[in-house]
Order: structure tokens, then sequence, then C-alpha cells
């Protein structure tokens, strides 16, 4: 696994939006197929998103995602 930052300390809303979801994932025992699945984007998308190398994603697919891994989207949108 990743060093990442747990779960419990997102409260700074400078957390990486990759990161947050990548954590978030993860926390929920999913791979990036079954995120796939529940989302309908690609995995490969879904694993650039999370290393960062798409570094704005569209906001529908911020909202799949969101709804997948039960996050907040306030909480996102406040991430950079």
């Amino acid at each position: 696994m990743r060093d990442r930052l747990p779960y419990r300390e997102w409260s700074e809303p400078t957390v990486p939006l990759a990161h947050m979801l990548a954590v978030a994932r993860e926390s929920k025992k999913m791979t990036l197929r079954d995120l796939e699945k529940a989302t309908g984007i690609s995995n490969a998308l879904l694993s650039q998103i999370e290393n960062g190398r798409v570094k704005e994603p569209s906001w529908r697919n911020v909202v799949k995602i969101a709804k997948a891994l039960d996050l907040n989207l306030e909480r996102l949108a406040a991430c950079r």
C-alpha cells in the first residue's frame, strides 16, 4: 500500500483529490475494477486520476466516484 494519510486525518482541505480518492477506495477494499463497475469509468482513467496524471478530472466523474465511495462532495470540492 502506498504511503497515504489515514482516512481520519482528512481534516485539512489541502489533501490532494487523487490521494483522497485512492485512500477511500482502498479503505473500502475496492479494486480499480470494482470501482470501474460501480461508476462506468474505465479502470485506466481511474488509475490516472488516483495517481495524479489527470490533474483536473471532470466534475461528472468526480460525482460518480464520490457516490460509489460514499464521499462528501463538498469535501472533494475543497481538495486541491
